[in-house]
């Protein structure tokens, strides 16, 4: 269906939705008591409780996204995919939560009852699928494990949605295989291809059944501006917008459920975990950025110990990892960006309405790809004629950090040249040559070295003058 042109019918979709845009403003004006505790465990019960495993792939930025939209579907959507009440209220079983379905007959099941498979959405299509040359202009910075932006995860699961998998990753329609892409990924497309991937359930042979989000958005107050870096906490001047973009993201999240939030990943995060499982991350000890990680944000609480106000943040390592894959994070100094790039979108066919701190992204389409008929026809059907912006500049406006999940940064050579650096380095001029040599003289012999946040640390990859290069997944 050709229709007018893009921009004339987002101008009269705009014109559509004001009234609608216009009680969002004046919801926000509401004076909404933010209390001192908040999980999204226990306020949805059964929901937010899937803790994956990205592996040994840069997945974060697809794997938190469809993270946080799995929960917010389990708020939101009753197990056979109808709307909820407003508030996400009801007793029954939820879509996507904890306990499962059972998948055997009962006459023939166990003493202890039926076994149960929880299903949750995968996102092996994200990573597979984004990647094609007809779609690649709609998901520009998609690069399957070599990271991606969460626009892109959002608009993705915005126009095809995704199916389902086994909740651990490991079966159902569509597993998540990207776990074990130990090295580069070439084709972007987190080491598998997208042939058959969406054509037909692994599991069972039929055609996958496909979820979408009707809505969604980044929380970005406008005088929360970018800065060169993210190793200390914001200065007095920003508290004030900081205060705001803070409260923004609690009401946002004790409405519809979880954040995506993305970070800047220091080189002491790993190490501080590991040996305080339970602590609040506080401080970048001065470590050199090494990547970028995201994350799904559960809720907040205060620390009476610290008196220290924190994050309570999922994480995508396994259920081994922190507190069963949940850690605590400081709130309201914005260190690492953690309150710079805040995603939410709401599942279709669901009552779930973004809060008006939310900036509508819908209809924002990147540059290149203002002809793609498929975003066409999904941006105006019907059926998700819900609010495309609150007005034109909040649509296109970019968060105010830029950090990109699980991508690979270019080590500068001052830093690789020095501690901590310069000794792993040297340790992969020893794997490539077979031959010890001081940290000095191969950081000299180094072309260019980057890194990538991990579940052990980082990966370093080291590229020497004479064209041998290392990956090392251990350091």
């Amino acid at each position: 269906m050709k229709g007018p042109a893009l921009a004339t019918r987002i101008a009269a979709a705009l014109l559509v939705t004001l009234a609608l845009s216009a009680q969002q403003e004046s919801a926000l004006a509401v004076d909404v008591e933010i209390p001192t505790h908040f999980d999204t465990r226990t306020k949805w019960y059964g929901c937010g409780l899937h803790v994956m495993d990205q592996g040994q792939c840069g997945s974060c930025w697809a794997v938190s996204a469809t993270s946080v939209f799995g929960d917010r579907a389990c708020i939101w959507l009753a197990e056979n995919g109808t709307a909820l009440p407003p508030g996400g209220v009801f007793t029954g079983n939820r879509l996507f939560q904890k306990a499962g379905q059972c998948t055997e007959d009962l006459h023939q099941a166990h003493d202890h009852g039926c076994k149960r498979t929880a299903l949750f959405p995968s996102p092996q299509a994200l990573l597979s699928c984004a990647s094609l040359a007809e779609d690649k202009k709609l998901f520009p910075d998609s690069a399957g494990c070599g990271g991606g932006w969460n626009s892109d995860a959002w608009r993705y699961m915005f126009i095809h949605g995704l199916p389902t998998m086994e909740a651990g990753g490991a079966g159902g329609c569509v597993p998540y295989t990207s776990g074990h892409c130990h090295g580069k990924d070439p084709h972007g497309n987190g080491c598998r291809s997208c042939d058959g991937v969406i054509d037909q359930c692994e599991d069972s042979g039929t055609k996958p059944t496909f979820y979408r989000v009707h809505s969604f958005g980044s929380i970005h107050d406008p005088e929360l501006h970018s800065r060169a870096s993210t190793a200390e906490p914001r200065p007095a001047s920003d508290a004030e917008a900081l205060g705001r973009q803070v409260r923004a993201m609690q009401v946002e999240l004790m409405t519809n459920g979880p954040l995506q939030v993305c970070i800047d990943y220091f080189g002491n995060f790993g190490k501080f975990f590991n040996d305080s499982p339970l602590g609040i991350y506080n401080s970048t000890d001065k470590q050199p950025v090494v990547g970028g990680h995201c994350l799904n944000l559960l809720g907040w609480g205060h620390d009476e110990s610290s008196q220290m106000d924190y994050w309570l943040v999922k994480n995508s390592w396994g259920p081994n990892w922190g507190n069963e894959g949940v850690f605590r994070f400081i709130r309201g100094a914005d260190l690492c960006g953690i309150e710079s790039d805040i995603w939410a979108g709401c599942p279709a066919n669901s009552n779930c309405q973004l809060t008006a701190g939310v900036r509508h992204n819908e209809s924002h389409v990147p540059l290149g790809a203002e002809d793609h008929v498929l975003l066409r026809e999904r941006l105006f059907d019907p059926a998700i004629s819900l609010a495309l912006a609150q007005d034109a500049h909040a649509r296109d406006a970019p968060p105010s950090s830029a950090s990109r999940g699980g991508y690979w940064r270019e080590i500068p050579r001052q830093e690789f040249s020095t501690h901590p650096f310069a000794l792993h380095v040297a340790h992969a001029y020893e794997e490539a040559y077979g031959a010890p040599t001081t940290p000095e003289q191969a950081a000299a012999a180094a072309v260019t070295v980057r890194s990538q946040g991990g579940v052990r640390g980082f990966k370093l990859n080291v590229l020497f003058e004479n064209g041998r290069e290392v990956m090392n997944d251990h350091v």
